[in-house]
């Protein structure tokens, strides 16, 4: 499973608050167009909650192949250890 640039710098950059202001606004950019179902250059309360399923559904999926270290696909029962060693 291959992540896009852009995939992987939302995951990260959000969940450790590690890029700059600027860079997440130009990487929110596809996404934000993505949910602005009307085009109106604004987003409405469901394209919000959209783009925040989005987003919770790359961070889970960035989180998900992190752990996954052998990438079969499964977290076993070493892989889930040795990921929450690494969060703690």
């Amino acid at each position: 499973m291959k992540r896009s640039f852009t995939t992987l710098m939302i995951a990260v950059g959000f969940a450790a608050g590690a890029i700059a202001q600027e860079e997440a606004k130009e990487s929110m950019l596809p996404e934000f167009a993505a949910v602005d179902e009307n085009e109106d250059g604004a987003l409405d309360q469901a394209e919000i909650g959209a783009l925040n399923e989005m987003l919770k559904d790359t961070e889970v999926a960035f989180e998900f192949e992190t752990a996954d270290a052998n990438e079969d696909g499964l977290i076993d029962e070493t892989e889930y250890a040795e990921y929450e060693e690494m969060l703690s």
